[in-house]
């Protein structure tokens, strides 16, 4: 039971506390909790930060992710579940002592004084993280909800208290917000409803700008809890969920913002004013899981609900916009080209309601149409679509005056061109591309919200400049660039994990230059941590799980000093097995093998076999997230058959080099003749072909293989 309830609460835990604190928060005496982490001391994969090893910490910052999960996901067959784990009772608990604690705040400062009295470490947390702890444990349901002591302390409440915490939190949170925000407010003149000032300050955070989404979810779902009866309430939820889908992305959180949507329309009646504006914002939130699922009846109820909109107010232009895009995406599923017409008509139509002379909404209506014919081609690698995608961006950019440039703008066109590198391989738009990046980086201040942003886009493209010339000072420039992005983006903040897999990826490369075994550490550590903080089913996590497993394959691959791969492995194993010699197969420089040296030469490493298995149960991931014909799918295959290639060669189990094969053959059906990397891909099928001819002795690919070899004569050799 103690333990439980100690192990719970650190799973739930938001930050360290002193072990004072987390007793008193946890409810827990002191030599219980000196017991219970003595006991777990062996379980530990990371170390706490010097100096604060007498500290409580999160669960997530010492133990490894699949032990998490595993506590938490324990069978129901299981007939002893008595080490399972739920984050719901935790979290309850921790929210109610919280909000007792709040009563214990020190009185505001009069306007004469002006003197904040310092809270303690137990006062700090809970004035942050209430909101958090009551909705993670509480339910929505106002039954359920009304019956839980969380409801009945905020309901008896005093206005004092409330007034108290709201400035407490303003004061913690934004301290630069301290002057205008939270001096002078007699705590005696206010009268704010509880549900009132949740809703006041996630606006506030919404206008303050930065990645508070975890904060504004926390208080509106709270907000709900109070008043669920508001539509206002739960449209402002569902904006924030929307918001935070499209910063982050992640199917779970987009489908949270259409719940919240679909709250909001229930409550309000046909007739009322606001009724059209929340189907619309209905519609694009199910628009936004389709883009992520793929799943038409969604894109088909997202239609629906904007022509419901529609019919409500037919003379207003913004609800084309979101129907325009919807038919367009139908279009690309079934391919009726009555659904394209009536799509561009309603474009055009929406175009009526702006003379050419309003040349903000001109171009951010071309902007949109961009966006939609790039998002259809990342949903099906159409071509023709982000041609047209990139045509509009260069359309719109032109239409900016000269003396207003709009680092967006720019910022949108090299992404745009990014893409389109990665399809053909053209240098030249690689290059364009790192120029818009550059210009858009010099128009923002560090202090930016959005200069992180610019700042790893442009990396990202120098990483693809550096595997393509080879150029260490690109890689260099690029892993400076990311370094510099993180130390602007504190830990909290979601959008750390893209600065972080740039990083990785940078890093990687530059091991694959100097062979330095602590570069290669350092890239895998960051890897993990940017596939533990990216949301499970963000829209991009196929790409992130193939780049972890390319890494943790060169760390089974690399033969190095034990104690170095001891600590190497994701910061998280107390002890590795190092496996006899293996043999895997690279070209003489380490490069990618090329057709003209498909005769690959066996090199003899250390491998470890947990870190190869690790590579492959991430490619296998990594394939199961791409569409049959994704631009990364390629990618994955590749990936996935060098990790089981790897296997093979150690544990000579011929269904692992049958499915590799597969892997390639597939691949190559990608790969259509005159592809640029046809004939790379060829030759890597090649060999495996041979080596289950050595291995079964038959010639059931004989006559295939000579066809592959004879296709690769006939390549050019500039290929």
């Amino acid at each position: 039971m103690h333990f439980r309830q100690f192990f719970g609460a650190i799973l739930v835990l938001q930050e360290p506390l002193s072990q004072a604190d987390f007793a008193s928060l946890a409810d827990m005496a002191t030599h219980l909790i000196d017991h219970i982490q003595s006991v777990l001391s062996a379980l530990q994969t990371r170390s706490p930060p010097p100096g604060s090893e007498k500290d409580i910490h999160p669960a997530s910052a010492l133990y490894h992710l699949s032990f998490l999960e595993f506590v938490q996901t324990m069978p129901e067959s299981t007939m002893d579940n008595s080490f399972t784990i739920s984050t719901f009772n935790p979290h309850s608990a921790l929210g109610l002592t919280c909000l007792k604690v709040l009563n214990t705040l020190p009185p505001l400062p009069s306007r004469q004084t002006h003197a904040y009295l310092s809270l303690t470490g137990l006062q700090r947390y809970a004035v942050n993280y209430w909101p958090h702890h009551v909705y993670n444990g509480t339910h929505r349901s106002n039954e359920q909800w009304s019956q839980t002591a969380h409801s009945s302390i905020l309901r008896e409440m005093s206005s004092a208290t409330r007034q108290r915490w709201k400035v407490q939190f303003l004061k913690v949170l934004l301290p630069a917000l301290e002057g205008e925000e939270t001096d002078g407010e007699d705590e005696q003149e206010q009268e704010e409803s509880m549900t009132s000032i949740l809703r006041n300050l996630a606006g506030l955070l919404d206008e303050v700008g930065g990645d508070y989404w975890g904060f504004q979810v926390a208080l509106l779902e709270v907000a709900t809890r109070l008043d669920g009866g508001n539509a206002g309430v739960w449209t402002e939820l569902g904006d924030c969920y929307h918001g935070m889908g499209e910063g982050i992305g992640g199917l779970e959180i987009c489908e949270a913002g259409v719940v919240a949507f679909r709250h909001a329309v229930e409550l309000l009646p046909v007739t009322h004013p606001d009724r059209s504006e929340a189907l619309k914002r209905l519609g694009m939130a199910l628009q936004s899981c389709y883009q992520l699922n793929g799943d038409v009846g969604i894109l088909n109820e997202a239609i629906s609900q904007h022509r419901a909109a529609l019919a409500l107010s037919p003379d207003c232009p913004t609800l084309l916009k979101p129907l325009f895009a919807g038919l367009l995406y139908l279009y690309v599923e079934v391919g009726d080209t009555e659904i394209l017409k009536k799509s561009l008509s309603i474009f055009g139509e929406a175009f009526s309601f702006h003379p050419a002379a309003d040349l903000v909404d001109r171009i951010t209506a071309l902007n949109d149409l961009a966006n939609v014919f790039e998002a259809v081609y990342l949903r099906r690698g159409n071509i023709l679509a982000l041609n047209k995608s990139i045509s509009l961006k260069r359309e719109v950019l032109a239409l900016c005056p000269a003396s207003h440039p709009n680092h967006l703008l720019l910022d949108n066109l090299a992404n745009g061109l990014q893409f389109l590198f990665r399809y053909d391989g053209n240098v030249v738009t690689l290059n364009e591309s790192i120029s818009l990046y550059r210009q858009a980086l010099a128009l923002l201040l560090p202090s930016h919200v959005e200069y992180p942003d610019v700042l790893n886009n442009l990396a990202n493209g120098l990483v693809l400049l550096y595997e393509h010339n080879g150029d260490i000072g690109v890689v260099n420039e690029a892993i400076s660039l990311c370094r510099q992005a993180l130390v602007i983006l504190p830990i909290p903040r979601p959008q750390r994990f893209l600065c972080l897999d740039t990083l990785a990826k940078a890093l990687h490369s530059l091991f694959q230059h100097n062979h330095d075994f602590e570069t290669l550490k350092e890239s895998v550590s960051h890897h993990h941590e940017a596939v533990e903080l990216q949301p499970a089913l963000h829209f991009d996590r196929s790409e992130y799980l193939n780049n972890f497993g390319k890494a943790l394959h060169s760390l089974y691959s690399h033969d190095g000093d034990t104690n170095a791969l001891l600590e190497s492995i994701l910061l998280h194993r107390k002890a590795l097995e190092i496996e006899p010699e293996l043999v895997t197969w690279s070209s003489a420089d380490g490069s990618m093998p090329t057709p003209e040296s498909h005769d690959y030469t066996p090199v003899h490493t250390r491998g470890d076999i947990n870190a190869l298995l690790d590579s492959i149960s991430l490619d296998r991931e990594a394939l199961a997230l791409q569409p049959a014909r994704g631009i990364d799918r390629s990618n994955s295959l590749d990936n996935f058959a060098k990790a089981l290639l790897s296997q093979f060669e150690r544990d000579r189990d011929v269904a692992i080099l049958d499915e590799a094969i597969s892997l390639r053959r597939e691949l190559l059906n990608l790969h259509s003749t005159g592809s640029r990397r046809r004939a790379g891909y060829v030759g890597l099928l090649v060999g495996l072909l041979h080596k289950r001819l050595e291995v079964l002795s038959d010639d059931r690919d004989r006559a295939y293989a000579q066809s592959l070899e004879e296709e690769l004569r006939q390549t050019p050799d500039d290929r």
